[in-house]
């Protein structure tokens, strides 16, 4: 599904995105930063500051549209990746799926476990959030670049 398919689908199921994000301008300035950092750069994290800075939005505006769009997205495009330290130092980046059952053993072996999740929204810890590109549009905008 293309990205102008996957956006109209959210727009029809959140009608009021169109007061804030036009949806004929989001669109041409989603696909032509996407494209360029996730096709051409083959950049893991998007930054929404770069694209408020190349769109001429502020920077609320756009990490409010990264958010609703990794978040609300029924046809996913982004998908939100948590950097978690551990206590060795230590940087995981993690999905929401990988937070429940969290154990530090891949690159510290610091044997740290517990569930990141819970610790996340009874707000024990605080981590910073990043966006990349969801697997199956990322792999879908690599097979339109060939």
């Amino acid at each position: 599904m293309s990205l102008k398919q996957r956006l109209e689908r959210l727009y029809q199921t959140h009608e009021d995105m169109e007061k804030i994000y036009p949806f004929e301008q989001t669109y041409e300035q989603l696909n032509t930063f996407l494209n360029k950092e996730v096709a051409v750069r083959q950049s893991r994290f998007l930054s929404h500051t770069q694209f408020a800075n190349e769109t001429g939005m502020t920077a609320s505006e756009a990490i409010s549209l990264f958010f609703l769009i990794a978040n609300f997205a029924e046809d996913r495009i982004l998908t939100l990746c948590y950097r978690y330290t551990c206590s060795h130092g230590t940087d995981h980046f993690l999905h929401d799926e990988d937070l429940e059952g969290f154990q530090c053993d891949e690159d510290c072996y610091c044997g740290e476990e517990f569930n990141l999740k819970e610790a996340l929204v009874e707000g024990m810890i605080d981590v910073p959030v990043f966006f990349e590109a969801h697997t199956d549009f990322k792999e879908e905008l690599e097979k339109e670049m060939v």
